[in-house]
């Protein structure tokens, strides 16, 4: 009968969130959360992470990353119109366009964005930023870094880097 009622316990316990769910947050402590909602979205938060839930309502289902880091899972259209799914971070929101990406916030407040599947767009300021996949980008205070692919040589990224130095300025 124990068995029993803790398996019942287990199975009814649910991460997952739907349109009419309340505010929430979620914290993952020592193990990854998987927090899905339906078949139109999914988050991976990672140890050590704080996700707040905000609210779905009919085209947007919003989120704020307090600390750490997750990673996230969109449809793509026309399951999933660009925009749903967004997540706000103390530089700026994310928004995907159908996709999969990491976020990461690091203790010092900037945020490091990589896509490995679709695009995101990264509003910081008066700036957005559009990161298609295999490319990422970094936000500090200063605003969104031109994305960067992964497989970009050094000399490049140099060049990059002080663009967004100049562009900053």
């Amino acid at each position: 009968l124990v068995i029993g009622v803790g398996a019942l316990l287990f199975l009814t316990r649910s991460d997952a969130l739907h349109p009419s769910s309340p505010a929430r947050t979620f914290t993952a402590k020592a193990e990854p959360l998987h927090i899905p909602l339906g078949d139109l979205a999914e988050i991976q938060l990672r140890p050590g992470s704080e996700l707040e839930f905000v609210h779905w309502q009919k085209d947007e289902a919003l989120f704020a990353l307090r600390r750490g880091s997750m990673e996230a899972r969109v449809e793509p259209p026309p399951k999933v119109q660009p925009g749903f799914f967004r997540v706000d971070t103390k530089q700026g929101r994310v928004v995907d366009q159908g996709c999969r990406y990491e976020l990461v916030l690091h203790e010092d407040g900037h945020a490091h964005v990589l896509v490995t599947e679709g695009a995101v767009t990264f509003e910081a300021g008066d700036r957005t930023v559009f990161v298609p996949a295999g490319a990422w980008t970094d936000v500090t205070a200063a605003g969104a870094s031109t994305p960067m692919f992964r497989d970009s040589s050094g000399d490049l990224r140099k060049a990059v880097r002080l663009f967004d130095e100049v562009r900053a300025k």
